[in-house]
C-alpha cells in the first residue's frame, strides 16, 4: 500500500506544485550521522532549525501503514554507509501532547533499524522528544532546544 501512496503523491504533484513523499527529507544532509524524524504539525519549523545545524530531518507524511523500506531509503547516505560498530544518533519527535503517538513512532523507527530485512547497518542511539506546540505552533526556541539536545545526546538503543 505505501507504493500506492507514492504513486498518488506523484500524480498529484503537478496540481499541488510540490512533490510529496511518505518520508521526506526537506533539505537533505547526505553526510550527516544525526537524524531527526518528525511527525505532526510544525515539522517545518523543526526541519529548518535542525538542517541549519547539519542534522538530516525526515518528515513523516504517511504514518500508517508504516513502510520500513521507504523509511530506510530516506536515511542520509552517510548513515546507509556505516558499518557495524560505527555510531550514529536518531531523534524521534512528535508534535503532539499524546505520549502514545511518540511511543508508537519510536517503536516503528527502532524496530525498522534493529530487526528488519531493509536495514543491516548498526543500531543507532535513540533520543525521544515530545513537543506540545502552543497556539503559535512550534517556536524557534523549541526547535533549537530539540536540535541542541540531539546534537549533544548519546541516547539509548
Amino acid at each position: 500500500m505505501p507504493d500506492a501512496f507514492e504513486t498518488a503523491f506523484a500524480q498529484l504533484a503537478p496540481y499541488l506544485h510540490k512533490r510529496y513523499s511518505i518520508f521526506e527529507a526537506p533539505r537533505p544532509q547526505a553526510s550527516s550521522t544525526r537524524v531527526l524524524v518528525v511527525f505532526g504539525p510544525g515539522a517545518g519549523a523543526l526541519a529548518r532549525e535542525a538542517t541549519k545545524r547539519g542534522v538530516h530531518v525526515i518528515v513523516v507524511r504517511l504514518y500508517r501503514p508504516w513502510s520500513a523500506k521507504h523509511f530506510v531509503d530516506a536515511l542520509p547516505q552517510a548513515v546507509r554507509q556505516l558499518t557495524r560498530g560505527q555510531r550514529w544518533t536518531i531523534g524521534v519527535a512528535t508534535l503532539s501532547s499524546r505520549a502514545s503517538v511518540l511511543d508508537a513512532l519510536a517503536g516503528d523507527v527502532i524496530s525498522t533499524l534493529t530487526s528488519t530485512a531493509h536495514w543491516n547497518g548498526p543500531a543507532p542511539s535513540v533520543v525521544r522528544f515530545s513537543l506540545a506546540p502552543n497556539a503559535h505552533g512550534v517556536t524557534a526556541g523549541m526547535a533549537n532546544e530539540v536540535t541542541e539536545a540531539l546534537l549533544s545526546a548519546t541516547g539509548s538503543a
